[in-house]
């Protein structure tokens, strides 16, 4: 038979696996709480403050408090261009909410990161989250400037449905999100073991990420111009300050690259003129 004592000392070696193993499961929680924490502190600084405040209050901006807005009408070529090519009854697939798929990438990232940061051996740090924390962020600055601009200038769209046509925000938003990750996939692709020493296979991996990416965010240009939501500079100009956003917002944060506030520097005519400048690398 087997004696108590065996069956006591079984019971406390089972209770001590037990508890070992709760111990070990909340210092994992607590480690990967840390990460998550330490990431998101890490991509927020203090000029989010303000940025946050507009974006908050983006929905106060009206008529009545900002005055005449600034009228800008399409040329003849744009109207040709939109009625030639335009329908106000089609919609294609690159007018869907222009929130999902960035939606998608940012939340499955970061359950992506939890999962592995929890039940994996993967090193996982914080640097992880911030880089997620920050495509969000350019998101929201992205979309922060595009409804301001929105507000500030009166333009009818050409299907006659409001009088906020400039600047695209499916384009702005679009091109942001394709740029933040494309200078994402372009470091990686330059750091990753398996493409580091191949050349031909990272270039051929940038080449496919990029026509990916751009491809999706030419396409919903071309869809609002096709379903008549914009005119052809309420895309062109959308793209441009969701690729500009999302550029600085990365190159902030890049190792290598000095800080936005860095690249501003007074300059000396030496004729008691002095001269701010803005270095921007290309």
């Amino acid at each position: 038979m087997i004696s108590y004592k065996l069956l006591l000392f079984l019971f406390l070696t089972f209770k001590s696996f037990l508890y070992c193993q709760t111990l070990s499961r909340q210092t994992e929680l607590a480690q990967t709480f840390n990460n998550v924490v330490g990431g998101l502190q890490d991509a927020i600084e203090w000029y989010d403050l303000p940025i946050a405040i507009a974006f908050y209050n983006r929905d106060q901006i009206s008529k009545n408090n900002i005055g005449d807005r600034i009228v800008f009408h399409p040329s003849s070529f744009e109207r040709s261009l939109s009625n030639s090519m335009g329908d106000k009854n089609n919609t294609t697939l690159g007018s869907m909410d222009k929130d999902i798929l960035p939606g998608i990438v940012f939340y499955s990232r970061l359950s992506a990161n939890l999962f592995m940061d929890l039940f994996t051996d993967e090193n996982v740090n914080k640097n992880n989250y911030r880089d997620i924390f920050l495509f969000r962020k350019s998101l929201i600055y992205t979309y922060t400037l595009t409804e301001y601009i929105k507000s500030f200038v009166f333009r009818e769209r050409p299907n006659g449905a409001d009088a906020r046509s400039f600047i695209s925000g499916h384009t702005s938003t679009t091109f942001a999100a394709a740029t933040y990750l494309y200078l994402e996939l372009d470091d990686f692709f330059d750091r990753w073991d398996v493409t580091k020493t191949n050349d031909d296979l990272r270039s051929l991996l940038k080449i496919s990420s990029t026509s990916i990416l751009y491809g999706w965010a030419g396409f919903v240009g071309y869809s609002r111009l096709r379903d008549k939501k914009h005119y052809l500079t309420d895309v062109i100009s959308g793209a441009i300050v969701g690729s500009l956003v999302s550029y600085l917002v990365y190159s902030i944060y890049k190792e290598e690259e000095p800080g936005l506030f860095n690249k501003f520097n007074l300059i000396s005519s030496g004729n008691e003129e002095v001269a701010l400048s803005f270095r921007l690398g290309l």
